[in-house]
């Protein structure tokens, strides 16, 4: 199992969500972590929401096909519109 750090600054998009430590099986992903932690959420956040986000993985810009490794940060950031 690996510990990822995870800090939510978009809990107006996506729902009520404590930052904290998660686990993820290994060979895990962006999108694997956040599937499982809205599942966990109890319906919590909206499938349809996760479109309005987007990730920073220690640092730098990530993908939901990011893959994860343990001791991982992750900020999840509400995307912004404009122009």
């Amino acid at each position: 199992m690996m510990r990822i750090q995870v800090r939510f600054v978009c809990t107006d998009v996506i729902g009520p969500l404590k930052s904290g430590e998660y686990e993820l099986a290994g060979g895990g992903t962006v999108a694997d972590l956040m599937e499982q932690i809205r599942l966990s959420s109890g319906g919590a956040v909206r499938e349809d929401m996760m479109q309005h986000i987007i990730f920073l993985r220690n640092g730098s810009s990530a993908q939901g096909s990011t893959p994860l490794a343990d001791g991982d940060r992750l900020v999840v950031l509400r995307r912004l519109a404009g122009g």
